[in-house]
């Protein structure tokens, strides 16, 4: 049995060793003749033009773009370009450039650019000899007959991308943000022969909106162009202007201005981010493009071009251009701004905010708050009593001139003339007066405490400003988080109602998503109403009028106003030991560089000085000096014995004077200075004690708020990947919508407390730099270097 075993088992590694190269073998043969049999498919693609265009060859570059996105192993698509494929805006033009894409030999799907090219394929003779794809997006009222009622092509081989109802809902749109009765439409050379019933189409559009419509075309210049339009033009509908160079079309845009017509863009924002008055159809080129490739890609893998739906769902949102409406002078209501996104205008205003920087700010408050200008005039009071109180110290001069007369009896004697005039000069000066010289410097002690008062008002301005433009800065950036999830929202809403249209869901979605558009309006009328509160808060700290209205810049950590600070507390706060010595430099920075406490040290030297000046009445003498001269300019005597007067007198004296006994007034009056002094130095601990708590604070408030800003953009960065996760598999019916909303709200949360941390860390940096005395915005960069130097010095002695 062993040897049995072992012969067996010695024959099956011996058949392993024979039949392992055979496999291998095989393996190669089968794989070799795989790879030959799986050679890549080529597919060859022409791009048809309705005439030689900027816009029409952009189109054509995105469409290749998306298509080698897409393409996987097994096909590879080739464009051709040729010349011929190449209308001349033409009727007959594009019908010949089609004919010569579909009868190159080389060419298998045919793509047609622009209505004219689509028309041609519509009215080809016979069925289509290749699928041609149509990529111009049209307007199913005007194309109106070329799909079936289930939004397919009824022309074989061709597939179509139609708009639903565009021209006439972005009519309506246009008539609630300006009234108007006529409308002149510019569209291209020889669009609308095409157009079968274009009459009748455009008399229904005519009857519902209740307005006339000129037809107009576009010249290769603005000059032409505008030439056409009538002087009663009222408003004007832009289809694309495939015949004009851009610069041409900037041209035309600001001829439309200039004239105060408004103007309403069919091809959507990209017209109204260059001056358009208005549009309500979104960036979608990228999106069409990817749609034409998907077809492609589709038609490729053996579907019919009449498989594939015509209509190319699209969410509405309506854009204006705010500079425009102020330059035409078109007011906008509330409503409209509510369900419009504004571009180049300040927030539900109608007017242009002016550019503000975060210095620009700071420093149009150091000149205009009226707190700081009346601080400043207090400051400017004692300054004067400063003069004021030495004034009596100075020579005192003054003149007289007196007039007497007496009655006859006094003057008969003789003695005394009845008649006088007589002028004089009176100087004195004091010698020495106790008050007087403690007034004097406790004056100049007051202008000192004035001075650091200014110093406090002027700090607390700059801390105040810089709050109110964080904060401003934080509900603009909330301001677009809710327009944002507005219109992700209104995205959701038209995918949920695409979703019941193909029968995949129920109204419910669609239902739950309108509630959930209802309540981000609300939102975004909230969050537009704390924009508003914040700017004039700002301006009245400004001390501008408070509604002018700002465009403030960005500001991040790495903002020249914070480099300096930010730089260095965000590496201490990662270094707990290093940190506790930051933490003794602030406390000393605090104590040394306060206003507050030096202002209260004047005050105490102040009520120092009138303590020892009450203490020196009780011995030292007032002592003045003083001169009279009186000059007798005429006197008349009468009497039995008439005399005769001087003609001048003078006199000279020094006096002192020193109060013995007032009733202990004086030793009163002493305790009770000594218990002001008392209180201020006690008030100057407790003010000592605020100081540095204030500053501990600050730091304790940048050490939360500085993990909470990292934190919070983790958490918006993780919700953002799972709304996007989320979102593909609702599109896919993997998931329902509430874990679509949970995830859109668990990145609208995470958005406004990123938001909010930022701004509470930089307000937070900013009360710290209050809190020592100390602005980096204010400062120059040497002295920048200079407090970065003690830093770097109190680290290292703390630090082995």
């Amino acid at each position: 049995m062993q040897v049995l075993s072992a012969a067996r088992s010695g024959g099956w590694r011996l058949g392993v060793f024979i039949l392992l190269p055979l496999c291998i073998l095989i393996a190669s043969t089968i794989s070799t003749l795989a790879q030959d049999g799986m050679e890549s498919q080529v597919i060859t693609v022409a791009i048809v033009h309705d005439g030689d265009s900027w816009l029409l060859d952009e189109t054509s570059e995105l469409i290749e773009r998306e298509v080698g996105v897409l393409q996987r192993g097994g096909v590879d698509f080739v464009f051709k370009s040729s010349p011929a494929f190449e209308g001349d805006f033409t009727r007959a033009g594009a019908a010949g450039a089609l004919d010569a894409a579909l009868n190159d030999l080389e060419v298998d799907i045919v793509i047609a650019s622009g209505l004219l090219t689509i028309d041609a394929a519509i009215q080809y003779r016979g069925d289509l000899p290749k699928p041609v794809l149509g990529t111009a997006l049209q307007g199913a009222d005007i194309l109106s007959g070329v799909v079936n009622s289930q939004g397919f092509s009824i022309k074989p081989n061709l597939a179509l991308t139609l708009a639903e109802n565009t021209v006439e809902s972005d009519l309506k749109a246009f008539q609630r943000l300006v009234s108007f009765k006529r409308v002149d439409m510019l569209v291209n050379s020889k669009v609308v022969d095409t157009v079968e019933n274009s009459s009748a189409i455009i008399a229904a559009l005519e009857q519902a909106l209740s307005i006339e419509i000129f037809l107009h075309t576009y010249q290769p210049t603005a000059e032409a162009t505008l030439a056409q339009l009538p002087a009663e033009a009222e408003a004007v509908y832009l289809f694309a202007p495939f015949v004009m160079s851009l610069a041409e079309i900037d041209e035309l845009i600001a001829g439309f201005n200039a004239a105060r017509l408004p103007t309403f863009a069919f091809f959507g924002r990209p017209g109204v981010e260059r001056g358009v008055f208005a549009a309500a159809m979104p960036e979608i080129s990228e999106q069409l493009a990817r749609r034409t490739a998907l077809n492609l890609v589709n038609i490729s893998n053996g579907t019919s071009p009449n498989a594939i739906r015509s209509f190319f769902p699209i969410v509405p949102q309506l854009v204006i251009n705010g500079a425009t409406a102020e330059r035409i002078g078109i007011p906008l209501d509330l409503n409209a701004l509510m369900d419009a996104e504004v571009l180049e205008q300040d927030r539900h205003r109608g007017r242009l905010g002016q550019p503000l920087a975060f210095i620009q700010a700071v420093t149009l408050a150091l000149q205009n708050n009226f707190q700081l200008q009346a601080q400043r005039e207090s400051t400017e009071i004692s300054r004067l009593g400063q003069r004021v109180a030495t004034s009596p110290l100075l020579p005192q001069a003054g003149v007289a001139y007196d007039y007497s007369r007496i009655d006859d009896d006094s003057a008969s004697s003789g003695f005394f003339p009845r008649d006088s005039h007589a002028v004089g000069v009176t100087i004195n000066q004091v010698i020495y007066n106790n008050d007087l010289w403690s007034n004097r410097s406790i004056s100049k002690r007051l202008f000192e405490q004035a001075t650091f008062e200014e110093q406090t008002v002027q700090f607390d301005v700059v801390r105040n400003v810089a709050s109110a433009y964080l904060f401003l800065l934080s509900n603009l950036a909330l301001e677009k988080i809710a327009k944002d999830n507005l219109a992700r929202t209104r995205e959701n809403l038209e995918l949920a109602r695409i979703r019941r249209r193909v029968g995949s869901t129920g109204p419910e979605d669609v239902l739950r998503f309108e509630s959930q558009e209802a309540g981000d309006q609300s939102a975004l009328v909230d969050a537009s109403a704390q924009v508003e509160i914040s700017t004039t808060s700002l301006n009245r700290l400004l001390g501008v009028e408070l509604q002018s209205v700002w465009e403030p810049e960005e500001l991040d950590l790495e903002s020249p106003s914070f480099e300096v600070t930010a730089d260095r507390l965000v590496a201490l706060i990662e270094s707990q030991r290093r940190f506790d010595a930051f933490v003794d430099f602030s406390r000393q920075q605090s104590l040394e560089q306060s206003p507050e406490i030096l202002a209260f040290e004047q005050a105490i030297e102040a009520q120092t000085i009138n303590v020892d000046r009450i203490r020196r009445n009780f011995f030292l003498p007032s002592v003045g000096a003083g001169f009279n001269y009186t000059y007798n300019i005429d006197q008349n005597f009468t009497g039995v014995f008439p005399g005769q007067g001087n003609d001048d007198q003078w006199s000279l004296g020094v006096t002192a004077s020193l109060p013995i006994f007032e009733g202990a007034q004086r030793i009163h009056i002493l305790n009770q200075e000594k218990a002001g002094l008392r209180n201020l130095e006690f008030q100057r601990s407790l003010l000592n004690q605020q100081i540095e708590e204030r500053t501990l604070n600050s730091l304790d408030q940048l050490t939360a708020s500085y993990p909470t800003l990292r934190f919070s953009r983790t958490a918006e960065e993780k919700a953002q990947r799972n709304l996007e996760v989320v979102t593909d598999k609702y599109k896919e019916g993997a998931v329902s919508i509430i874990d679509l909303l949970d995830a859109q709200n668990q990145f609208l949360v995470a958005q406004q407390n990123a938001t909010v941390s930022l701004f509470r860390f930089l307000n937070d940096l900013v009360t710290y730099q209050r809190a020592i005395g100390w602005f980096e915005i204010l400062k120059e960069p040497d002295e920048k270097a200079e407090w970065l130097g003690d830093l770097s010095d109190t680290l290292n002695q703390a630090t082995p």
